[in-house]
């Protein structure tokens, strides 16, 4: 049985790199190259990485001790040759043991600080176990975000690849990482998104502590990740309510402070793209859109539990090409953000079977012409923003990156709450809604 749908491939995204006034802004298509060429498209002119060597357990300290040096110039050396960054700092700071109260100290003793600092500290899980190396990820974690200080936690696999001597991709998007968190911009797009902010909307829950994962729903946490024109995250907004009634004015309210923060630093906005994870009724989507009463607005879920695969039968391994496209309906369409990229050299090379995303059109439903338009923009968006990823120097996700990084998020936060209190890393709270991390990093993606 054969089903003749609409289609299409989209050409690979350009990077966009070195942004005035370095130089004039050059392009590449993939990441690393991009980098290696014309610089990353916002430097960091200092950077301090500050390395914690605990004394305690001794397998841990003689463990590092023999990884040390290389790491650190591994680290310093993809940092200035790649991000291109010009001062870098790499500091040793010894602690007794790796303990909550000596984990605390050290972290609180560089909080409030004015430099671009970011603190590398060694977690083991065949040194402490799976349960206590989950614990004392969180702990770190939680006391970063309350204490406005940037950490990037490296574990048993970068010791190994560092004692093989490999330059491998996970020891590039480490110093990558720490580039990013301490307030680089690696790439954005060159040719834009067409949205003046690119909003991401995503939530998860919290049940009573005792029950843990079978207990009721005692808490709801919405989120919202927003991007300039270009792709490159801005800034996060959490919210907390603790009744399912209450959503809609916790999206109001995220929605509004995220107006008013990004006409702050870009000015007039003309149109708002918002991705959801999940559904918003139809009374949901009014509400928000009286909220961008004067702003065109398109608001589009996207799904990626969907399952469906595509195959190339003209292609000898069977990949489609990423970029590839369905039109389902004026409403629908599915996307593969995974396939063959052809700009590769030597015939491209596979990213995984590709499993189709679905994208869907929710707001504003015009005449079948007219959804169709807005369609193909979504599709020609989501496109983009999966090149957006600042995880890796591969740069690709399945999801685009707003709504990618509001799951990381979201399984941040629904394992946190399994194991401490939220307000215990997002102590502020204001207007008895919102909750975020220390003034110092809430513009900073601490979550990479």
């Amino acid at each position: 049985m054969r089903l003749l749908v609409e289609g299409g491939y989209l050409s690979p995204p350009r990077l966009a790199f070195r942004k005035p006034p370095l130089a004039s802004v050059q392009y590449d298509f993939i990441p690393l190259q991009g980098l290696r060429h014309y610089g990353p498209y916002k430097q960091l002119p200092r950077l301090r990485v500050v390395h914690i060597i605990p004394e305690k357990p001794t397998a841990l300290n003689e463990r590092i001790s023999k990884i040390r040096d290389a790491l650190e110039n591994t680290i310093k050396s993809n940092l200035q040759t790649i991000c291109k960054v010009g001062d870098i700092r790499v500091d040793k700071r010894k602690i007794d043991k790796m303990d909550n109260e000596n984990i605390e100290a050290v972290i609180k003793q560089y909080s409030h600080g004015k430099e671009n600092l970011v603190i590398l500290i060694p977690i083991f899980r065949d040194v402490f176990g799976h349960a206590m190396a989950k614990q004392l990820y969180y702990h770190v974690k939680g006391l970063t975000l309350r204490y406005g200080v940037l950490s990037q936690v490296y574990t048993e696999r970068t010791e190994r690849l560092i004692l093989l001597s490999r330059e491998a991709f996970p020891l590039l998007n480490l110093s990558l990482n720490i580039f990013c968190k301490a307030g680089g911009v690696p790439w954005a797009l060159y040719d834009g998104t067409g949205a003046n902010v690119i909003i991401g909307l995503n939530w998860s829950f919290s049940r009573d502590i005792e029950a843990r994962r079978t207990g009721p729903i005692c808490k709801i946490f919405a989120y919202a990740h927003t991007f300039d024109e270009g792709g490159v995250y801005q800034r996060m907004y959490g919210a907390v309510i603790h009744r399912p009634e209450e959503y809609i004015r916790a999206l109001k309210a995220l929605m509004n402070r995220a107006l008013v923060e990004s006409r702050r630093k870009s000015g007039i906005i003309e149109r708002i793209v918002i991705f959801t994870a999940k559904r918003l009724r139809k009374s949901q989507i009014r509400e928000l859109s009286r909220v961008c009463s004067d702003i065109s607005l398109i608001i589009a879920l996207i799904t990626d539990t969907i399952r469906i695969r595509a195959f190339d039968t003209l292609n000898e391994n069977y990949t489609i090409s990423r970029g590839t496209y369905l039109i389902i309906d004026d409403r629908r369409a599915f996307y593969a953000p995974y396939g063959t990229l052809e700009i590769l050299p030597h015939g491209g090379v596979i990213m995984g079977t590709p499993i189709l995303i679905k994208i869907e059109l929710l707001h504003p439903i015009q005449s079948a012409r007219e959804n169709k338009a807005l369609l193909r923009t979504l599709v020609n968006i989501s496109h983009g923003l999966s090149a957006m990823n600042w995880r890796t120097f591969r740069g690709m996700s399945r999801m685009p990156v707003p709504l990618y990084y509001a799951k990381l998020v979201a399984n941040f936060i629904k394992e946190y709450t399994m194991l401490n209190r939220l307000e215990t890393a997002f102590p502020i709270e204001s207007e008895g809604l919102f909750r975020e991390p220390a003034r110092e990093i809430q513009d900073k993606p601490w979550f990479l």
